[in-house]
């Protein structure tokens, strides 16, 4: 086992493994609806819109796209 080979597989695994992460972070922002909403609702009662807010600030939702990933 080489160092080349073993650098080359370790290339991989970390591609692969942003791509994964990538394409988990872009799928659950694809899903329609407010990720806050969905968390909070229960029943199909509609959640208090302050604690929405709230929870939408805590898991920082209300930034970019990018800064978020």
């Amino acid at each position: 086992m080489s160092a080349t080979w073993l650098a080359r597989k370790l290339t991989v695994v970390a591609g692969l493994a942003w791509l994964v992460a990538t394409i988990v972070f872009l799928a659950l922002h694809m899903v329609p609806g407010d990720p806050a909403e969905l968390l909070l609702s229960t029943g199909g009662v509609s959640p208090d819109p302050a604690s929405v807010a709230e929870l939408r600030e805590k898991l920082g939702l209300e930034r970019p796209l990018v800064v978020q990933y």
